[in-house]
């Protein structure tokens, strides 16, 4: 596919589209084109989609990019779900989807806005918002599977995977996977001024109109049909550009994981191109639904750079699989060289 031959007018192209046309940004889009190797594009419009909405279709090459990387058997039957995948552990179905800004919202490519109006934003009002778009994706989803996915040649039988990414906000990397801890489990993690961690059980929260919207999806059957969700809040273009070629002018800070201290006091790297490394699968999770009717089984992505979650409501207790090291968040900031 040639992703990057322009097909429709400038006007109509997504921000992040047009800007990686430019020739400071040709190793980036050699990367975004291996991902694309393969890809079967089966409604034959994702090219001009990729142009104009690129947020969804981006996500969609990188987990093509994963499977891939991952030797798992890749169909992409027409019209849905969007992968069909033959792993060792038995076929699973693969819908992705993400999470976009609300229509009165500010949407994810505009951040430069960080440094004036949302300079301010907390971590809190960053997560709160999070939650509440992620629990609208994980609704709708939901709602289209019952309707039409479940009776697919594709999805039956099979466990089912829902795979979303964050494109809500400005800086969505930002929110780690706190917001999706609320949504499936119904619990979050403050650290506390003493170095302890309280940790927080919610069953709702308010949308913008004070209703409340359902937490803790993941701790009862009532979303028993998917079977686990994929997430990475490191997808973007930021991954892009550290796997590309070269020593591009750009600083990468990231957090990583820490096991003898947990996700609560992770380590701070900051490093320029030359100096950083991160793999494909680097801030890829799971988190597994335990009451699902087709459970995901465990071993399709242990030990693979992919972070695991599960809860065992027989016990009450949760359990991280995860390795020393592995990547919680990532930015990166582009050092555009000055006109003469």
């Amino acid at each position: 596919m040639a992703l990057f031959t322009p097909i429709i007018p400038t006007a109509q192209q997504h921000p992040n589209f047009a800007r990686l046309l430019d020739d400071l940004h040709a190793p980036v889009r050699a990367v975004i084109e291996d991902w694309a190797q393969g890809y079967a594009n089966p409604n034959r419009n994702f090219v001009r989609d990729f142009q104009s909405q690129f947020d969804p279709q981006f996500w969609e090459l990188y987990l093509h990019a994963a499977f891939k990387h991952l030797r798992f058997d890749i169909a992409q039957p027409d019209p849905a779900p969007d992968f069909v995948l033959g792993t060792p552990y038995g076929q699973i179905s693969v819908e992705a989807a993400i999470t976009s800004h609300p229509r009165d919202g500010i949407p994810a490519h505009r951040g430069d806005l960080l440094l004036t109006e949302l300079r301010d934003r907390t971590n809190d009002q960053i997560v709160e918002h999070a939650t509440l778009r992620h629990c609208s994706t994980l609704q709708k989803k939901h709602e289209k599977y019952l309707k039409d996915y479940q009776s697919l040649p594709g999805v039956a039988d099979r466990p089912f995977v829902l795979a979303i990414a964050p494109f809500d906000q400005p800086s969505p990397w930002s929110q780690n996977t706190e917001a999706l801890w609320r949504v499936l489990y119904g619990t979050r993690l403050k650290p506390q001024a003493d170095g302890s961690v309280l940790q927080i059980i919610e069953d709702s929260v308010l949308n913008k109109a004070e209703a409340p919207v359902s937490l803790g999806v993941f701790m009862d059957d009532r979303y028993k049909e998917i079977s686990a969700v994929l997430f990475s809040n490191c997808a973007t273009v930021g991954k892009a550009r550290a796997l590309s070629a070269g020593d591009q002018p750009c600083i990468f800070k990231a957090l990583r994981y820490r096991a003898e201290y947990g996700a609560l006091q992770p380590r701070e790297i900051v490093a320029e191109k030359k100096d950083y490394h991160e793999t494909l699968l680097d801030g890829l999770c799971v988190f597994h639904n335990p009451f699902a009717l087709r459970p995901l089984d465990n071993r399709t992505f242990f030990g693979r750079d992919v972070s695991q979650y599960f809860f065992d409501p027989s016990t009450s207790t949760f359990t991280t699989d995860a390795s020393d090291g592995t990547l919680i968040q990532r930015f990166c900031v582009v050092l555009v060289p000055k006109e003469a």
